[in-house]
């Protein structure tokens, strides 16, 4: 019996230790998405007002810049304090490692694509450059963006799993994607456009599309396939994982239209314009924006927590049976 009375009194002291014990949080994306927000708005800015941006801008577009501001008053213009930074969250991880990943569908021209030798270039790719360097002088580091080739279709799933620190990839602003991760002040302000090929019919606008005899290509998941789902029911929709695809669709002659950004309607007119390519009308301007996981909560400052309320509980109820024991 004393035996029994013993282990029960062990077993009882481990458990109430184990229970007061704090246990570590360990390091989790999900925090310091907030910072990692205020960090791009602030390079972004930093970016549009000496110049960068333009400079960027005409290396891959003709004409004026035209980028809408629609920044609020809680944009912010000021890099986060690196004390103030959530120690393990995703800025801090970041500044840690020296690398910001950037998803990007890489088969949208020219705003990112794979080069001869497999590299990203385009206006996406520059601005992320630019940005890294924002941040390298902002926290005396290094800090180098890598572009991460991921589907259009998951970019978001994938982002909010980890999968990179953020989406780069002429992503616009809506109000849809808003709810299930945040966006930058906008980086660049487009519209969408109307690519016809030599065979395609006359039109004088985009309500001509919305017939039975036309057929449309879009790229699924996109601004251009949620317009066309709405307002242009009576028309055929051919749907393709990716924008080539349905430029090639055009191309073949299976689609009389294709609906896309108007910067990259433009890129595709002039390389196929021996196909007869050509930009037919323009609609819906839109904003894109850089995309970050929303923040899911804050960790303890002394990244500790105690273990399970339930556990503490029991533990206190075994103070006087372990009293009692000892008697």
């Amino acid at each position: 019996m004393k035996q029994l009375k013993i282990g029960v009194s062990i077993f009882l002291s481990i458990l109430l230790i184990t229970s007061l014990s704090p246990v570590a949080v360990s390091a989790d994306y999900t925090y310091g998405n907030d910072e990692f927000l205020d960090a791009l708005n602030a390079a972004l800015h930093q970016i549009v007002e000496d110049g960068s941006y333009d400079t960027i801008y005409s290396t891959w577009f003709s004409g004026s810049v035209v980028l809408t501001d629609d920044s609020t008053t809680n944009t912010s213009t000021t890099f986060p304090a690196r004390a103030d930074i959530t120690e393990g969250g995703t800025l801090d991880t970041i500044l840690s490692n020296g690398t910001i990943y950037f998803g990007s569908d890489t088969t949208y021209p020219p705003f990112e694509s794979l080069d001869d030798n497999g590299n990203v270039v385009g206006f996406d790719a520059d601005i992320a450059a630019a940005i890294a360097e924002k941040f390298s002088a902002a926290y005396d580091t290094t800090i180098t963006a890598v572009m991460q080739t991921n589907d259009w279709d998951p970019i978001i799933p994938d982002l909010q799993s980890g999968k990179f620190d953020a989406i780069l990839s002429a992503m616009t602003k809506t109000a849809e994607r808003d709810q299930v991760i945040d966006f930058t002040r906008a980086y660049y302000t487009s519209s969408q456009g109307i690519l016809a090929n030599a065979d395609s019919p006359s039109i004088t606008g985009i309500a001509d599309l919305n017939s039975s005899d036309i057929t449309i290509a879009v790229q699924s998941g996109t601004t251009s396939q949620l317009y066309a789902v709405d307002n242009l029911q009576a028309a055929t929709l051919n749907v393709f994982d990716s924008f080539d695809l349905a430029v090639a669709d055009l191309k073949a002659g299976d689609a009389d239209f294709l609906l896309g950004d108007l910067a990259v309607l433009d890129f595709y007119a002039v390389e196929n314009a021996a196909d007869g390519f050509s930009v037919v009308g323009n609609f819906e301007e839109e904003n894109f924006g850089i995309g970050v996981r929303e923040n899911t909560g804050e960790p303890e400052s002394n990244s500790m927590l105690p273990i399970p309320t339930l556990a503490v509980f029991f533990a206190m109820l075994a103070l006087p049976i372990m009293r009692k024991l000892r008697q």
